[in-house]
Parts: structure tokens; C-alpha cells; sequence
């Protein structure tokens, strides 16, 4: 054995719907071709990830794609060990996301072991059974992770790396974690050509929508409820970010965002030289609006039975 059989943080992670895919599939080569597909696009954002970790975290990272599971773990059991776990983890469900690729998933702690060809553990085969109980696509949390590392929940919530849904279980806010840190990262970046977070919920939105048109959702009033699921989430976080950030008067007079936004509504850019404050961060939050999920109009069907 190359590495220790020892506890480790570890993600589990799976294609929402795979199984279903593969059988439906039978020997159609269309059909057949689409699951190869989002089988290689991610691998490929697991390679991005293992690369990045490799040459920026503190942390190591390991991270193994076997069919539709990724497992992502790190050998280091501590709380910065866990938010770099939740930061890798959330890159790849959004960027899988905005791919149209859906997961659902689970972090916890315990025994494990992982190198290139092999993982295996008892902390494994509990994320796969808790996995179960995500339903619609969300990896959620372990409780007993965040007492082992004695995390409090309310406090994880609160710093927007997790939230907690109606029926209590804590899950990855991946949205609101990588528009945090792109936001970060354009505030500290001077050039005019650095993507925008708010790019980001509009790709959102529009993975949303693409599925929805799928036959396979349209015609399965089961899937489609998973989705309103996550569509929910969207419009929250979208509510949420609005929120907070038209309370930000740093944030509500960023010309580069504000400029951004204004050229892509065609608004006369008045608004922007006036400096009114007011006005400004009704603009903006009345633009976020537009990235909302129209609930009625996309799940007619499901909301009429």
C-alpha cells in the first residue's frame, strides 16, 4: 500500500440519474455516445481539480474517477482541511453543473484509504449510504463530520460555504461559495477583462433550463421535482446575494461590475455617473431578479398536480 489506511475528509460523489441513463440506453449509439460524454467532461474537470490542488493548496488533495463516482479525500483531518475539501468540491459541482452534468453527494470523516488505482473504507461506504438520503442534486454534509471536528452548524451556515434546507440536513452552497470567491478574486484583479461572478448565475440558469427540456425530465414528474429542488436553491441564493450586496455600498458603486451590467441591459449609463446610491443598488438587485428561476412557468405540470 502506497499511502495509510487512516481518517481522512472525504467527498463522495456520483451523476445524478446514471443508472437510469445506462439502461435507457441500451445499444442506441446516440444515446450511448451522450454518457461517454459526460463521462470524459468529468474526468476532465477532476484532472483541472487534482492539477490546481497540486500546485496551490497546503493541503493534499487526492482525487480518483471510477464510472460515474469521484472521490475526492484528503489524508489531513482538520477544520482547514475540511473548507479546502468543501473549496475543491464546490468547483467541481459548479463547473460540472454549468456543464450540465448533475451530482449528488456526501461529506464525511473517517477511516480510508486512497491512492491512484484504489480507495476503499468504512468513511466510503458511509457517504454512499448517506448520499441516498440527498434526493435532488446537493451533496450534503455528515453530521457527525462537523462534531468530530467540533464545527458549529449555525456558524458553517452562517459563512456561506453550507446551508441548511427545510428538512434540516446541511448541504454544500457551492453557488454562493464560488460567487464569494470570484467576486474576491475580481476585487483584487485590476484588468477590465476578468469574468464576472454574476456571468456565473446566468450559466447557473441556463444549465437549469436545459435540463428541464430534456425528455427525460419532461416526461418523469419524479426527476422534474428534483430539479424544482435545485431550482428553488437557485432562485434562494440569487434572493440572498441581492440582499447582501445591494446593502454594500463599496460593492453598489464597483464601476467595473456596475458597467458590466449596464452595457449587457443596454441601460443608459446616466445612472452609473450619477452616483445615486439608491437607485444604483435597485438596479443591480432588480437585474438579479432577471436570473430567477420563473417557477410557475418551468414546472407547470409538476405545480398542477
Amino acid at each position: 500500500m502506497k499511502g495509510s489506511y487512516s481518517k481522512h475528509v472525504i467527498a463522495y460523489i456520483d451523476i445524478l440519474g446514471f443508472k437510469e441513463k445506462v439502461s435507457r440506453a441500451g445499444t442506441n449509439p446516440n444515446k450511448v455516445k451522450s454518457i461517454y460524454s459526460q463521462l470524459k467532461i468529468s474526468k476532465k474537470w477532476a484532472d483541472a481539480i487534482r492539477i490546481t490542488s497540486q500546485h496551490h493548496s497546503k493541503i493534499p488533495i487526492k482525487i480518483q474517477m471510477f464510472s460515474d463516482t469521484i472521490v475526492i479525500s484528503s489524508p489531513i483531518v482538520t477544520y482547514e482541511s475540511f473548507h479546502y475539501v468543501l473549496y475543491y468540491v464546490a468547483n467541481f459541482q459548479l463547473f460540472m453543473t454549468l456543464s450540465g452534468v448533475f451530482f449528488r453527494g456526501c461529506i464525511t470523516i473517517g477511516d480510508h484509504y486512497q491512492d491512484s488505482n484504489i480507495f476503499f473504507g468504512p468513511a466510503f461506504i458511509n457517504a454512499c449510504e448517506l448520499e441516498k438520503i440527498a434526493v435532488w442534486p446537493r451533496i450534503i454534509i455528515d453530521p457527525d463530520a462537523l462534531r468530530d471536528l467540533e464545527i458549529d452548524r449555525a456558524a458553517l451556515i452562517n459563512s456561506h460555504d453550507c446551508r441548511a434546507d427545510a428538512d434540516g440536513i446541511v448541504y454544500l452552497d457551492y453557488l454562493t461559495l464560488c460567487f464569494e470567491y470570484y467576486r474576491w478574486r475580481l476585487k483584487h484583479n485590476k484588468t477590465m477583462f476578468h469574468p464576472y461572478p454574476e456571468n456565473e448565475l446566468v450559466r447557473h440558469l441556463a444549465a437549469i433550463y436545459r435540463a428541464l427540456r430534456t425528455k427525460s425530465v419532461k416526461s418523469d414528474l419524479g426527476i422534474q421535482a428534483k430539479y424544482h429542488s435545485l431550482a428553488c436553491y437557485h432562485n434562494a441564493v440569487i434572493e440572498e446575494i441581492g440582499d447582501r450586496l445591494t446593502k454594500t455600498l463599496a460593492y453598489a458603486r464597483d464601476t467595473r461590475t456596475l458597467l458590466h451590467f449596464m452595457l449587457r441591459s443596454k441601460h443608459k449609463l446616466g445612472l452609473l455617473i450619477s452616483g445615486n446610491t439608491k437607485e444604483i443598488r435597485r438596479f443591480y438587485k432588480s437585474l438579479l431578479e432577471l436570473y430567477k428561476v420563473d417557477l410557475d412557468k418551468a414546472f407547470a405540470k409538476l405545480h398542477a398536480t
